[in-house]
């Protein structure tokens, strides 16, 4: 009779130890949460000449953008996310 106590007992603490290690695998693997609002990525794009005049470039992403000649007037930006090349046109 105690055998089977004893091996209730393990097969509890295995189904306990089982669920405990899937919620921490789940703590663990949780997706980091999405950004709210759109934002363009134009990173490493070639944008030579193109023409953003009059729109909304707020939250955009230029990191390494050519963007030699393109036309940035009257739009409307935060201007912290231009970085390296083509920033200079800015």
């Amino acid at each position: 009779m105690e055998n089977s106590w004893r091996k209730i007992r393990a097969r509890c603490l295995r189904i306990v130890l089982g669920l405990v290690w899937l919620w921490l695998l789940g703590l663990l693997s949780a997706a980091p949460a999405l950004a709210i609002g759109q934002t363009v990525n134009y990173s490493h794009g070639n944008l030579n000449n193109h023409d953003f005049s009059h729109q909304d470039l707020t939250g955009g992403v230029f990191v390494e953008a050519e963007m030699r000649g393109a036309n940035e007037s009257r739009c409307q930006s935060d201007a912290g996310n231009f970085d390296k090349r083509g920033a200079a046109s800015r």
